[in-house]
């Protein structure tokens, strides 16, 4: 069950968008209102720490299951 919420929360949080999280920050003060351009290289490099989140998140997962059962490869 443990593994199973794991997985659906990962695969929850790949959906977001990262100009979702752009925009609620902006929305919330702490972050500046940029121009489109600036929002744009912000939503990049957003995206690139979510794509390396997401692949150490996907390692993790694989470990565990293989933990929990060796006969997974």
């Amino acid at each position: 069950k443990i593994r199973e919420a794991i997985t659906y929360i990962s695969e929850s949080w790949n959906e977001v968008e990262t100009s979702t999280i752009v925009k609620c920050w902006v929305k919330t003060g702490v972050l500046l209102v940029f121009s489109d351009d600036k929002i744009e290289d912000f939503t990049l490099a957003l995206q690139d720490l979510a794509d390396f989140e997401k692949d150490e998140n996907d390692e993790l997962i694989i470990d565990l299951t293989r933990l929990s059962d060796p006969t997974i490869e």
